[in-house]
């Protein structure tokens, strides 16, 4: 199936994407600190811009399903300091954001994958337009996991293995919306699509955006205001 295929493609973006920050940069130098700022920036869009409508427009319990989402993050989170090292550690904090910020995008390739088949199973132009969609926020996708792993504490190789979790993903959601095609209504992906809504705004208001302006980076609060802009521009070029 084309869907599949597209879905292997979306994720070799993504890979792609994980190698800029893991060769480019430091970790714990001001251009990581850029990243994450595109980073908060980019989650926030993807939440607002483009999960919260198709979420709300496909069910009225799309809204519970975003406030589960945001407050299984907080219960995560909560659950993730109790740990060895103290609390005041900022490397503790960024390794909590790390794993918070790779379960919600893990997820959200998922359902890049759901949304690619269902798609096509609509209209195949309207499968290649999200196809279209999908790619070119995967590739930043990539940027920002491996951004949020390596600012997190993790080695080189940790990094471009959870990246490639996050990317091929992206097939798995594709290989099970083939699946299961036939009993999926537009409630459940309304739902997934709320879900993974909190996630994201969780991890970029509560995690991200703070440190950005604890640390009075201007230059990240503009990449944050640019990765924002950037899904933005996206979604008016390639409405769905």
């Amino acid at each position: 199936m084309l869907s599949l295929w597209l879905s292997l493609v979306a994720a070799i973006a993504t890979c792609i994407g994980s190698l800029l920050p893991l060769f480019w940069m430091k970790r714990g130098s001001r251009s990581l600190e850029v990243w994450l700022g595109a980073s908060a920036g980019v989650l926030l869009a993807i939440a607002f811009v483009h999960l919260v409508p198709e979420a709300t427009a496909g069910s009225e319990l799309a809204a519970l399903a975003m406030a589960g989402g945001f407050l299984t993050m907080f219960i995560l989170e909560q659950a993730m300091t109790v740990h060895a090292c103290p609390e005041e550690s900022e490397q503790c904090e960024l390794h909590r954001i790390g794993v918070l910020s790779f379960i919600g995008l893990a997820f959200h390739s998922l359902l890049d994958g759901l949304a690619l088949v269902v798609s096509f199973a609509i209209t195949p132009v309207f499968g290649m337009v999200t196809f279209l969609g999908v790619l070119l926020h995967e590739f930043p996708e990539g940027v920002i996991t491996a951004s949020l792993m390596s600012a997190a504490g993790y080695k080189r190789r940790a990094v471009l293995g959870l990246s490639a979790v996050v990317a091929f993903a992206t097939p798995a959601g594709a290989l099970l919306s083939i699946a299961i095609l036939s009993s999926l209504n537009q409630s459940v992906l309304a739902g997934a699509m709320g879900f993974a809504a909190g996630n994201f705004i969780y991890v970029g208001a509560t995690d991200l955006m703070p440190r950005i302006h604890r640390n009075h980076n201007l230059t990240a609060t503009v990449a944050a205001l640019g990765g924002f802009l950037l899904i933005v521009a996206i979604k008016l070029l390639l409405p769905e």
